[in-house]
């Protein structure tokens, strides 16, 4: 059974993608404090488990991007940590920091991991790794279609690859004006 808030989300990120692609959703880019979009964003999930752990965060980074879509992708990659994190996960690792020409932002997981296999086809359209869709890991396959499509927007790169032991690393790459 599909509860409505969930129709609602795989619509908005259908239409987002859409947007994106045809040039109608031109970007609304702004310098912001990406530290701050990003805390706020993650202090939706702090009380969840595993919890969260900042690592390595500047005070204030000012980027210029649209505030709102990013804040679409580190929710996506969040809701993606938080559903693959176990209750015997450490918590999920945010670091942010300026090196030259870019700004690196990680987002580090305890959980599972991904098959190599089915990494080159992530950030595509409906694609999904766990294709039972149930109802603890959710989804349509949209949500990190959508984000590579607002890095792209952004002149950006995400990266995602396994980590050494377990679980995943996922790696945003903004490039500075």
């Amino acid at each position: 059974q599909i509860d409505l808030e969930t129709i609602e989300v795989m619509i908005s990120e259908i239409l987002e993608t859409e947007r994106l692609k045809e040039g109608y959703g031109k970007l609304a880019l702004e310098n912001h404090d990406i530290v701050r979009i990003m805390k706020d964003v993650g202090n939706e999930y702090e009380n969840k488990t595993p919890g969260i752990r900042w690592v390595s965060l500047p005070e204030k980074l000012l980027l210029n991007m649209d505030a709102e879509r990013i804040r679409i992708v580190f929710k996506n990659l969040l809701d993606n940590a938080f559903k693959y994190s176990g209750a015997d996960s450490n918590p999920v690792e945010i670091s942010i920091r300026a090196d030259n020409d870019v700004t690196i932002v990680k987002i580090i997981d305890d959980g599972p991991g991904i098959p190599e296999e089915d990494i080159p086809q992530l950030f595509e359209p409906f694609y999904r790794v766990d294709r039972s869709r149930s109802k603890k890991t959710g989804g349509y396959g949209l949500g990190l279609s959508l984000s590579k499509k607002i890095m792209d927007a952004h002149g950006g790169k995400i990266e995602i690859s396994n980590n050494e032991d377990r679980g995943v690393t996922v790696t945003m790459i903004f490039k500075k004006d």
